[in-house]
């Protein structure tokens, strides 16, 4: 099926989350959603509901024993941005998974709020819902709504229809979050998730629940998550030396400016010592090559660096896209445990499962690519270490030959710069050097193959929940 098949239209959008709305409107209560609350919901690719697991139902006050009762769409709360939704509709309908803070309308009127990944599956969609936890990042988001809703409600005042109205609210939000450093909503969402994430782990511990849930599909769905877990910190340590990188990278285009302008400064010295110093200007001219080299392979760094900051984010969305799939099968297998699941939502199972195998083993390729791309940094660091350390030796020896041929009274004036930078040290090379063998060494850390034993043995426990939500003995 085609992408413009499966993506309803703005229209289609806009009819279906008005059908409950207009009998529905916010009371101006807020419903807390518990920290420990995940749950789901899957629709079809119209954005209807097919099932919905019990947390779902108690939050957003449908009663879980009539679920013909449930409205075909979800409620859209009037305070919430058209241009978000805009934003999620397009991810979903290219077949990327979305990430965002959604306000949510309960049938009582309530308004709850949740973190939302929405994952496109087969015949529909796939919604983990979970309390927000990042509290910066949330709050963030807050601000920026409160700014999107009066421009959109503006909008609809001037004659435009919704869907333009949030078209107009979509270009607004691309350019808040670029005014505050974000390179759009893609950019915001590889924070958000991975955040959100770290922010639940380090509140909520998941061993807790092992008493509630038990049962032989415990063992790896836990085993997935901390393998998860760990690789989830292992990246952090990785941000911070991409951090690193991003200094070392504008010093040495620093540096490399300078030496620009000493290597220009000791070619017109050796010209000035040509007929009495010929091998000064030799030297001159092998550090001019060398600079040049240097400032090429230093000007690339920056489009490397992009590349892995781009790897190394959809890297860490994945971790966390996946680990909230597992979560989510560990709360929908206490939910058969203890009886709230319906016949129609078990059938939910195979959705879940199958949004949380090819999550994970997406990350494989994932994987890949960050560790191909960071290794291939640490090699261009690497040369430009190498580079600057022996430009920066022809630089000294040039320096100490102009004495030796008695031209430091006549070259004084020119040769006083490179004093100067040759004064204040040679330790940048040898950081290059550092930063490059922590670039191979994380390369090397990145892998996700461990992941493939817990995943084919949670598939494996799990489809014996699903013939007669019997959990095995």
């Amino acid at each position: 099926m085609t992408t413009a098949e499966q993506a309803p239209t703005d229209q289609m959008v806009d009819r279906a989350t008005s059908e409950t709305t207009q009998q529905i409107r916010p009371n101006g209560l807020l419903r807390k959603v518990n920290l420990d609350d995940v749950f789901f919901s899957a629709t079809d690719q119209r954005g209807a509901i097919t099932a919905a697991s019990a947390v779902f139902d108690q939050l957003a006050a449908w009663p879980i024993s009539q679920p013909e009762d449930r409205p075909r769409y979800p409620p859209h709360h009037p305070d919430m941005p058209g241009a978000v939704m805009r934003q999620l509709w397009q991810h979903i309908a290219l077949g990327r998974p979305f990430a965002g803070y959604i306000r949510n309308l309960a049938r009582d009127g309530l308004t709850y709020w949740t973190f939302t990944t929405v994952k496109p599956v087969t015949g529909g969609y796939l919604s983990i819902h979970t309390a927000p936890c990042d509290g910066a990042v949330f709050k963030l988001a807050e601000e920026i709504y409160e700014r999107l809703v009066p421009l959109e409600e503006t909008c609809w005042l001037d004659g435009l229809s919704r869907e333009e109205a949030a078209a107009e609210g979509q270009r607004a939000l691309e350019e808040v979050l670029k005014a505050i450093g974000f390179a759009g909503y893609g950019d915001f969402m590889a924070r958000a998730l991975p955040s959100e994430t770290t922010a639940r782990l380090a509140r909520l511990s998941y061993s807790a629940g092992v008493t509630q849930v038990g049962g032989n599909a415990l063992a790896p769905a836990m085993a997935l998550a901390r393998q998860l877990d760990q690789l989830l910190g292992r990246l952090s340590s990785l941000q911070d030396l991409t951090g690193e990188l991003i200094g070392g990278a504008r010093q040495l285009t620093s540096t490399t400016t300078a030496l620009h302008g000493l290597t220009a400064r000791a070619a017109q010295a050796s010209d000035l010592a040509e007929p009495r110093a010929p091998i000064l200007t030799a030297a001159s001219r092998a550090m001019t090559s060398l600079e040049n080299s240097l400032a090429a392979t230093a000007g690339a760094l920056p489009a490397h660096l992009a590349s892995v900051h781009q790897a190394v984010g959809e890297l860490r969305f994945g971790i966390a896209l996946a680990h909230r799939h597992t979560v989510a099968v560990l709360a929908f297998i206490d939910e058969l445990r203890q009886g709230f699941v319906l016949p129609a939502a078990a059938a939910s199972i195979p959705v879940l499962f199958t949004a949380l195998t090819d999550s994970v083993r997406s990350l494989s390729g994932q994987a890949l690519q960050a560790s191909a791309t960071l290794g291939g940094l640490a090699q261009e660091i690497a040369v430009c270490g190498r580079r600057l350390a022996q430009l920066e030796k022809l630089l000294a020896s040039w320096r100490l030959a102009v004495p030796r041929y008695g031209l430091s009274t006549t070259l004084e004036a020119i040769v006083e710069p490179i004093d100067q930078h040759l004064a204040q040290g040679l330790d940048q090379a040898q950081r290059l050097r550092q930063l490059s063998d922590a670039c191979s060494r994380q390369a090397a850390a990145i892998s996700c193959q461990a992941f493939a034993s817990p995943v084919t043995g949670l598939v494996e426990e799990i489809s014996h929940y699903q013939v007669g939500l019997n959990p095995p003995a």
